[in-house]
């Protein structure tokens, strides 16, 4: 096979991967996130909502040569210290596994009917345009406040929630 055919084969490979992506105006990487519980089940979709670790760090100036004066008042040469720093963990990562729907799931039929069940709860009053914008992000975040949750992730709980069922087509 040639490199030129090669690289048509491979261009229409990645076309034809794009197609397939989820209507949306986020970034997949906000739709998703690598990784996944030890116990996930195969081709489940999870996002780490836990907290970072709190790291205190701490710096000290240690002398290492006193400054020289002369007899009249003057310096010779400055002080010299050398800093110390030291990292203390406050508070551990602590990891809070969320199932969310997988990208891929993400239709613009899917998203239109999450926005017509927010609306109709009154979490959210754009059109439903099938996209995943900023309103429709803001929407599901106040709605999953509700529960308990601080997130703007579209997740299982979520949907199940508002009687959805995310369908591959």
């Amino acid at each position: 096979m040639s490199t030129r055919t090669s690289t048509v084969l491979l261009f229409a490979a990645c076309l034809t991967a794009c197609a397939s992506e989820p209507v949306a105006d986020a970034p997949l990487d906000l739709l998703a996130q690598r990784g996944t519980p030890d116990d996930a089940p195969e081709g489940s979709c999870w996002h780490n909502a836990g907290t970072p670790a709190l790291i205190e760090t701490t710096e000290r100036k240690i002398l290492v040569r006193q400054a020289s004066i002369s007899a009249d008042g003057k310096t010779r040469f400055p002080a010299e210290y050398r800093v110390e720093v030291e990292e203390r963990t406050i508070r551990p990562q602590a990891d809070d596994w969320v199932q969310i729907v997988c990208p891929k799931l993400l239709t613009q039929d899917f998203i239109s009917a999450i926005q017509r069940a927010l609306k109709a709860r009154g979490y959210y009053d754009g059109p439903a345009t099938g996209r995943l914008d900023s309103a429709t992000r803001q929407s599901v975040r106040r709605f999953q406040l509700t529960q308990g949750r601080d997130l703007e992730k579209v997740t299982q709980t979520l949907t199940e929630t508002l009687g959805l069922t995310a369908t591959r087509s």
